[in-house]
């Protein structure tokens, strides 16, 4: 098991992940090329080896940080795969001068509210009718870092 940044040659296993887990919401190969081409975004990997299981991406403009995704293929949730991913988020940010993040979710995505609540996101609003195919609300979280939060690059 390798977690790790991502770079332009993951870029097919990426939108594969995509469109997997998202898959009337999902970023193309040509979106995904862009977001890693930006200086100012984190994009992390987690695999077997063989392939790639899940992402994490976000943008980092210190003292804020977004978490834009975090998508596990369906097989090999349930194993922290998710946390792990956003923790890698979490500390690359810090490392870049960051102690808040940000994120929306679907209202009815029980399982990311679950991960994003367990690790330390707070609910501080909801934008209605956010999400379209189908329209729903999106749940926004906070969580701020404390100074004791270890930074590794």
């Amino acid at each position: 098991m390798t977690l790790r940044d991502a770079v332009k040659e993951d870029l097919p296993a990426l939108a594969s992940v995509e469109c997997l887990c998202f898959p009337d919401d999902f970023w193309s190969e040509q979106s995904l090329a862009s977001h890693l081409a930006d200086p100012l975004t984190l994009t992390c990997l987690f695999s077997d080896g063989e392939r790639v299981l899940g992402y994490a991406s976000g943008r980092a403009i210190a003292p804020e940080a977004e978490v834009y995704r975090v998508a596990v293929l369906p097989e090999a949730r349930n194993r922290g795969i998710g946390t792990a991913l956003l923790r890698a988020l979490e500390v690359k940010a810090g490392c870049m001068g960051c102690d808040r993040f940000y994120l929306e979710v679907r209202a009815s995505n029980a399982a990311a509210r679950h991960l994003y609540e367990a690790s330390g996101y707070e609910e501080i609003g909801v934008r209605r009718r956010y999400y379209r195919a189908p329209v729903e609300d999106a749940v926004l979280y906070e969580k701020v870092m404390g100074e004791e939060e270890p930074c590794i690059s």
